[in-house]
């Protein structure tokens, strides 16, 4: 694959020769650039172009092994090698960077000074500390530096995709995570000035306990307005060549050309790294190093698997891999914020989740169902609280939508108005304005319901001839017995002849008198309602009845014994009535109150008694009906059709 035209105009005018790509063992690919700018490790390809006395060793203090025993190889990358070593003064170990012989060199030694002078100036939590910066025995610098127990980034991605499987929703997370602590180091440095230019998992070392460095400052340079305290650092504006690892390189770097480098070249590098985190591969690819160049050169948007890749992090590397700067994030904080910004809705994305499966199980059962009524609040809590920590959640806000709609239509065929209100409280203005109406009219119907339910209660308490029953009881049960032991004493004295009209009425009347008035005493608390104060009215008017036609009967001359019989006929017949119009269980009495007259008539010494009994099993039979029970017989009977 040839290189594109504007790239190879590119190169010609800054004296690159494509022929002159190398690949270094590291990674990092450097190419020739032959125009005059400041001597620096990525501006010249030959050892001989840098003076030796550039390369100021002197003032830096020897290696002492009193100071710092050096001990075993921890490893080696493209130019350098770390040893571990122990700082005796304060009994620790440290890590001893230096050159690998076969890069021994003055470039190689400015290299390392300079990655060792700005690791030094940038104090951060996520930049390795160095503690001093020394020369060896042969005079080639050593960077002692805090020693990092952990393994670098490269290798904990390979680890977690060695089975070629996706990383997990809890992998990702935590590879996002060692991202946004490498995109603070990042913005800090680009903060003091400085451009790192090769950043990418192989230089970020990751701690036993999650501390994240970011490491290899060789190639950085200097931004525009650098401290002052990085003077000796070549300004990026001075840069001509290529330096960096390909596979995460910007367009910018790779045209070889210092003037067009920025924060921004560094911003896309980062996406590179996220970019490989979500696909376990590299931005750019080729099987030569031709078509890598010309894979970085175009960084045409690359293309994602819709299901293993979140679009929002999917999105967030094409525009941070643009090929404009301009269409970047504006920053490394920037995009720190975003994949924040990412986690935090994958945690709202979790919650939607769930609440689509509540749903799912509350469409699963009957609309009646207590089930359906469980899955539906578990969806609701769900969706409000991804709403919580994310408001503008697609899945969130459509899932919470359907849920309140599927409720809603739920609660309105139970004629559940107080649920349906509540319902409209939760939804946005749109879908409640779409029910608010139906809503006010079932409750307008329900309220006129209610209206005539009250009614037609209060008509029923009116008409319950249980209340109060129990209270009458006694007075009923306690008139019946005596009434009975009042005639047959009455019956005796009849027999002695000392009993008339006059003296029966008398003895009669001061029974019911002595009822009566306690009765009148307690009228409130004995009839309480119109159906129980109709009764007392009914039983006045009975006994005034009885009294009428006793009189009527005695006026006429009829003898005590026949008077007394024929008024049990009259009583007969006013029970017959109120059981027909009132209770139909007291027609039994009505029957036997008739049957006794006869009897009287017939056998004239029964009169007595058959007159107590008549009287008392009306009085003593009313008083122990139950209407507790009849009420709910008839609301049974009702209830059958």
């Amino acid at each position: 694959m040839g290189i594109e035209g504007e790239l190879q105009r590119t190169w010609t005018k800054l004296g690159i020769d494509p022929t002159g790509l190398r690949l270094e063992p590291n990674g990092t690919l450097r190419a020739e650039a032959h125009t005059a700018t400041r001597p620096s490790d990525d501006l010249l390809g030959t050892l001989d172009d840098v003076p030796t006395d550039e390369v100021e060793l002197e003032p830096l203090p020897r290696l002492s092994s009193e100071q710092v025993e050096v001990g075993d190889i921890l490893g080696e990358g493209g130019t350098g090698r770390v040893w571990l070593a122990e700082q005796r003064s304060l009994k620790r170990q440290v890590a001893v960077k230096g050159l690998r012989p076969s890069v021994e060199g003055p470039i190689a030694r400015m290299q390392l000074l300079r990655e060792a002078r700005v690791t030094g100036r940038l104090e951060h939590p996520n930049v390795v500390p160095v503690h001093v910066l020394v020369r060896d025995d042969d005079g080639s610098p050593r960077m002692v530096m805090k020693r990092i127990d952990g393994r670098s980034w490269s290798a904990l991605l390979a680890e977690a995709r060695e089975d070629d499987e996706p990383l997990t929703p809890d992998q990702l997370e935590t590879h996002l995570r060692i991202l946004t602590q490498v995109c603070h180091a990042v913005h800090y440095a680009h903060a003091r000035g400085v451009l790192h230019r090769d950043l990418k998992p192989d230089n970020v070392m990751v701690g036993e306990y999650g501390e994240v460095y970011v490491v290899d400052w060789g190639i950085a340079v200097a931004l525009e307005g650098a401290a002052q305290d990085l003077e000796e650092l070549p300004p990026a504006k001075d840069v001509r060549g290529i330096v960096g690892t390909l596979p995460y390189m910007a367009p910018e770097m790779v045209a070889g050309d210092g003037r067009e480098l920025g924060v921004h070249s560094d911003v896309y590098l980062l996406g590179a790294i996220l970019h490989e985190i979500l696909t376990g591969t590299l931005r750019h690819q080729g099987q030569k190093l031709p078509e890598l160049v010309h894979a970085a050169w175009t960084s045409a948007p690359p293309e994602y698997d819709e299901v293993e890749t979140p679009t929002e992090l999917a999105e967030l590397v094409k525009r941070t891999t643009h090929r404009d700067p301009k269409e970047r994030p504006a920053s490394a904080d920037e995009l720190r914020l975003a994949i924040e910004a990412f986690l935090t809705h994958r945690h709202a994305a979790t919650l939607a989740d769930e609440g689509a499966v509540r749903f799912m199980q509350a469409l699963s059962h009957d609309i009646d169902d207590d089930a359906a009524l469980r899955a539906l609040q578990e969806a609701r809590f769900a969706y409000r609280q991804a709403l919580r920590i994310w408001e503008e959640s697609p899945a969130a806000n459509e899932g919470l939508r359907e849920v309140l709609q599927f409720w809603m239509k739920r609660a309105l065929a139970r004629r559940d108005i107080g649920t349906a209100r509540v319902l409209l409280t939760d939804m946005r203005d749109d879908q409640a304005d779409e029910w608010r109406t139906k809503v006010d009219a079932m409750g307008r119907e329900l309220a006129s319901r209610d209206e005539k339910l009250a009614k037609l209660e209060a008509a029923a308490e009116q008409s319950d001839m249980g209340m109060a029953a129990r209270k009458r009881r006694g007075f009923g049960v306690a008139f019946a017995v005596l009434f009975v032991g009042v005639n047959v004493a009455l019956h005796f004295v009849e027999e002695l002849g000392k009993l008339n009209h006059l003296g029966y009425l008398g003895a009669t009347g001061a029974l019911a008198l002595g009822f009566g008035l306690p009765v009148l005493a307690f009228t409130r608390a004995l009839f309480p309602n119109d159906a129980s104060r109709r009764l007392g009215w009914s039983l006045a008017f009975l006994l005034a009845w009885q009294v009428f036609t006793f009189a009527a009967l005695w006026f006429v001359g009829v003898a005590l014994r026949p008077t007394i019989a024929i008024t049990l006929f009259s009583l007969g017949a006013m029970i017959a009535v109120k059981s027909a119009m009132v209770d139909w269980r007291m027609f039994w009495s009505a029957i036997l109150t008739t049957a006794l007259g006869a009897v009287a008539l017939l056998v004239p010494w029964t009169t007595f008694f058959a007159v107590g009994v008549a009287y008392g099993t009306f009085f003593g039979g009313g008083a122990m009906l139950s209407y507790e029970e009849k009420l709910a017989a008839d609301a049974e009977r009702r209830a059958n059709g």
